[in-house]
Formats: C-alpha cells, structure tokens, sequence
C-alpha cells in the first residue's frame, strides 16, 4: 500500500518538460538518471558496503524531484548481501547484475510486479517460462521447476556452491553461458523426457548428443568425448581447470571458436579429428600441454598449433598426417625430439623451430627453411640445413651474446630468437633471410660495411623497427697481463675481484664492455648472468674468468 501511494505522488509531480540527466545518492544506494521526461532511474551499490537483506525502493528523491525506479544496475561484488527484494515498478533487471554476491540466497519480487516473479528465492519472468538469476549463495543440489521453457546466459554465473543442477523435460532453449563461473559445479542433469537435450556422465549435450553444450566447470580427471560427438559448441570447456587430459573421436568435424576460453590446464591431449584447427593452429589453450597424441585419422597440423608450448614434452604424429604448417612446433618448450612419420610430404615454415632432434627419412617439399634444420647438422649451439654447415638454421644457446661461426654464409629465417642482446655476423656471411632474426632489441653487428653488402636489404627493414644495427664492426682487442695482487675469480654467475684500487671493467670474449664499476673495495662482487668466457681489467692488469 505504502508503494501505492508513493507511486501515485510521483505521477502527480511528474514535468512534461525535460530534466537534465545525471546520477545521485538516496539512501545508501546510487541512482542514474534513464528517463528525464518521465523521470526514470536505475538504482546500483553505492558507496557503502551493502549486508543483509536489502529492500530496493519503488521511488527515490533528488532536488525534490521524485524519480521512479524501474531497472537494476549493479550490484557487483557484494558479497555480504544475503536477499534482495524488488518492488512492482521494476521492469529491467540484468543477468549480471548480483554477479558475485556469493551470499546472496534470495531473490523476491513484489506479487503484483507485471514483468518478473520469483520462486525459491530464484528470479523468473512473470510467468516463470524464463529463468533468470539464480542467486550466487545457492549451494547443493538445484532442481528447475518443471514450468521453465528457457535459461538465459549467465542464469547461473558464479553459483560457486552448486554442486548438481538439474534440467527438467520443459526446457527447450539454454543460452550459452548460462553455468559461467560455477567453479564446483559437477553434474548438469537432464531429465529423460526432454526432446530438446540430454546428459551423459554428467555432461550437457542436445538430444541426440552430436552437439556437446558444457562440461562443467567442476569436474576434474581425464574426459574422453563420446563418438556421436561432431561439434564442440562456443564455452562448452570455458575454465575448466580441473580437467588433466582430453580425448577428442574422429567424429568431431566442428570445434567453435571459444569452445575452450578462460583458465585451461588440460596436459595430455589425444586427438583424432582435423577440426581441432582453423587458419590459426589449435583452439585449446596449449602453455599447460605435456603431452600429445595426434591419432592416424589427423592429415593436418595446423599453423602454430603447438608453437611456444612451453611444457609440452612429448609428441605423437599418426600415420595418416601430411601436412605440418608454419611455426607448427616453434619456440620455447621442453620438446627435444620428434618423429615425423614418412607419411608428411609438406612441413611448413619454421615448423620445427627449437627442437633438436627430428627423425624423419621421408622426403618433404618447401624451401631449405621449411623443416628448420630436417636431417640437418647440430654443431654445439648452432644447427645448419647442410653437412657443410654454411647455411645456418637456428641458435639454441643460452647465451645472450652471438657470435656467428665464420663457416656461415647464409643464415636461415627465425634462425636467432627470444632474449638476445647481440649478434656479430662475419665477413663469410652473405645472405641473411627476411626473418632471420626475432629477438626484439638486439643489437646485430656486421664486420662488413654496408657498401660491401651485395644481397638483400630486407631482413635491414624488418630488424631495424625492433633492434640496432651496426655495420663495419671491430670487435676491441684485449689482452691479459699478470694479475699481481689483484685478485680476480668466478664465483658462480658472479666475478669477484678483491683488492683493486682502479676502476674495474669487464668484457665478454669478443671485447665488448659488459659492466664497470668505479667503486674501489676490498672486494667487488659483479654478477654477470650469462656463462661465458670473461676479461676483467683493473688499472692495466687483466685476466681471464670462465663463469660456468
């Protein structure tokens, strides 16, 4: 009655003329302006933090003007609220807007609100075809009411104590989405009955299972997908964390983008199906993978499915695949050999890049880069295409400081990459690919000038926008004399030098000035990271330091 009268007074103050829109406090909650004709307002938390029960007014009061309260903003975050109730002027009300309220057990609506009902402290439309808001502080089990026909995205976001839902034979529309954020969510039910979806082990599908809807978010283990399986809808793996290890059919010829958004930890991937890929590589998150078993039905590894895996370890190639794309198994990861089965007639750009040993007697088209040193030659730090070793393919070194061997005289494309600080190419070198080098802010020194470059310019271009470049270098000469009482010596990835009384220099081995330290102590600790031969001078004495 009170809500009555109070509507009824704002219809009698209403203004035909327009109000400025704008936001402001009432209460302890924060109301904007929607409507400055007929004075409409949404209402969200305020400033102060919200607990308990909470009663949304029907009406709020600025400047003496009254405003109507018809939508619910956000409530984000308030996780001491415990109920919410609505009165009957509300008409818009968001799937998120109690996102997080993990406390949250109750959301009521007012009997004679003519656009939205509540059931069970559960939000439904008016007639309770559509399901909602299930408030976050639901836990246990929960059964939808067997008169719900649909659940809207994010019905369900960051119900974290629901542990089983239940999904009655009604329900015919379930928008992606809907369990976003259930973290200990690990059955999704659905009754027998129902013609549009069904369950298996706990897993949603449609009726027939050929379209898997949501795993939830809470189970863990290993999880192979049933055979009648040919699509992996959008989310249906978003932040499943507790999943070890997936195996995909042969069946699956559709995986949709964002099929495996957010925090993915799956370490073993066995697979059968060419669909895992697009133009791009593979769909599911890989920094996690350690192992994985291409099946004999796969014929393409798609670009950079497995680029900068940077645990994966292990790697089976079926039978039946033939083309391996560009970068395919690039990068920074603990691979160190592979077997290429001689099936493969196409191994793509820099496929192999970062893996030392590749067994393989099969015979592959592309350019001498294509396999990245296939049947190549592993010379210490540096891998060549040919036995000559003239034409370099890559660095696997742990130093940041390179030097080019004086046999090369071709060097490959991504054949130097990550964390370089410099590069010396000699005079031998007369090729250098367009992409040879992808170590962002080195310093590439030649000893040749450039009047005595004769080929391409265009690794020049593309190096110059991320690094230096210097050409006619001359690496310094230094030359080591005796140490006298100067104490010099390597202690870990240190170089410690007791009794100096100049100032003390240190350089790699070809001459360039890594630190110098003006402060004369007893003893000096210099830490220089990288293993290495080293020259320390102090004054005129210098000496050689080999850090391990």
């Amino acid at each position: 009655m009170r809500n009555k009268i109070l509507i009824a007074a704002f219809l009698l103050m209403a203004r035909v003329s327009a109000w400025a829109e704008g936001s402001f406090i009432y209460g302890n909650l924060k109301y904007t302006v929607i409507d400055s004709v007929n004075r409409y307002v949404s209402v969200s938390k305020g400033e102060t933090e919200l607990k308990g029960e909470l009663n949304i007014p029907a009406t709020a009061t600025n400047n003496n003007s009254l405003y109507m309260v018809t939508t619910i903003g956000s409530f984000y975050n308030c996780e001491d609220l415990t109920s919410v109730t609505i009165s009957e002027v509300v008409t818009d009300i968001y799937s998120s807007s109690f996102y997080n309220c993990n406390k949250l057990t109750e959301i009521n609506v007012a009997a004679d609100n003519p656009k939205y009902s509540s059931k069970d402290g559960v939000l439904f439309n008016k007639d309770k075809t559509t399901l909602v808001i299930c408030p976050g502080g639901k836990t246990g089990t929960y059964l939808i009411p067997d008169f719900v026909v649909k659940i809207v995205s994010g019905a369900f976001g960051r119900c974290n104590g629901l542990v089983s839902v239940t999904i009655p034979n009604s329900v015919r529309i379930i928008e992606s989405g809907e369990f976003e954020d259930c973290k200990n969510l690990t059955e999704i039910n659905v009754d027998s009955a129902n013609e549009k979806f069904s369950s298996e082990n706990g897993v949603l599908f449609n009726k027939d299972k050929t379209q898997l809807i949501r795993f939830p978010e809470g189970k863990n283990g290993s999880y192979s997908i049933p055979n009648s399986v040919n699509e992996i809808c959008s989310q249906s793996f978003s932040d499943c964390s507790g999943l070890k290890s997936l195996t995909i059919p042969n069946s699956v010829t559709s995986i949709s983008d964002y099929a495996f958004p957010g925090s993915i930890h799956i370490e073993t991937l066995e697979y059968n199906t060419n669909a895992v890929y697009d133009d791009y590589g593979l769909f599911i998150p890989t920094n996690s993978l350690k192992t994985v078993v291409i099946g004999d039905d796969v014929t393409y590894i798609g670009n950079s499915a497995f680029r900068n895996c940077s645990s994966l370890a292990s790697v089976t190639i079926g039978n039946s695949v033939k083309k391996i794309g560009d970068l395919a198994f690039n990068g920074y990861s603990n691979l160190v050999s592979v077997t290429i089965p001689n099936s493969v007639t196409d191994i793509g750009e820099d496929a192999f890049g970062g893996v030392k040993n590749i067994n393989y007697s099969g015979s592959a088209t592309g350019s001498p880069w294509s396999a990245f040193c296939l049947n190549g030659t592993i010379d210490g730090n540096f891998i060549y295409v040919d036995a000559e070793k003239t034409k370099l393919a890559g660095y696997f070194g742990n130093e940041t400081n390179v030097t080019i061997p004086d046999n090369v005289t071709s060097i490959g494309n991504w054949a130097i990459l990550g964390y370089i600080n410099s590069i010396i190419i000699p005079n031998s070198v007369k090729e250098i690919e367009p992409w040879a080098f992808s170590c962002p802010g080195a310093t590439v020194y030649l000893l040749c000038t450039e009047e005595e470059w004769t080929t391409s310019f265009d690794w020049y271009w593309n190096h110059k926008n991320s690094g230096e470049i210097v050409w006619g270098y001359t690496p310094t000469p230094v030359t080591e004399t005796a140490a006298n009482a100067v104490n010099i010596y390597a202690y870990g990835r240190s170089i410690v030098v007791e009794n100096a009384a100049e100032e003390i220099s240190v350089y790699d081995a070809m001459g360039r000035l890594v630190c110098r330290d003006a402060i004369n102590r007893v003893r000096t600790e210099i830490c220089v990271n990288n293993p290495g031969l080293y020259i320390v001078k102090v004054g005129n004495v210098a000496k050689r330091v080999v850090v391990k």
